[in-house]
């Protein structure tokens, strides 16, 4: 409430000098430059607002991207087995050069499912 009553009276005294450049007009020009001060504040507020929620979504997803990534040790099929970490993408394939013989491989991410059993124990207490 001190905050609203502080701005009223920044723009009232802004107002107040406005109006005192020509005295006779002064009510005119007090209620026009205080219009026009709420308007320019309120559309101002409303764009500075925007920017800084599209700023916290670009800076969400930046984190999003960061939790989801993940770096996999993968060894190069060639003669040297090279072990490298790789920035794996989950939704997609990756292809990375070996650092030691300078091959292209592609690495890609593969699902499959097994049928888990549990075993029978069997208790012989004759």
């Amino acid at each position: 409430m001190l905050q609203i009553f502080k701005s009223l009276l920044i723009t009232s005294l802004v107002s107040t000098l406005v109006g005192l450049v020509y005295i006779d007009k002064f009510f005119i020009l007090f209620s026009l430059a205080f219009v026009l001060q709420v308007l320019f504040f309120y559309f101002f507020n409303s764009v500075y607002q925007n920017k800084l929620f599209a700023k916290a979504q670009e800076l969400k997803l930046e984190e999003f991207k960061q939790l989801t990534k993940n770096i996999v040790r993968i060894q190069c099929p060639c003669a040297q087995k090279m072990q490298q970490e790789v920035e794996l993408d989950y939704n997609k394939d990756i292809v990375y050069e070996c650092a030691k013989c300078n091959n292209k491989i592609k690495a890609s991410t593969d699902v499959s499912t097994v049928l888990v059993t549990e075993p029978i124990y069997f208790n012989d207490k004759s």
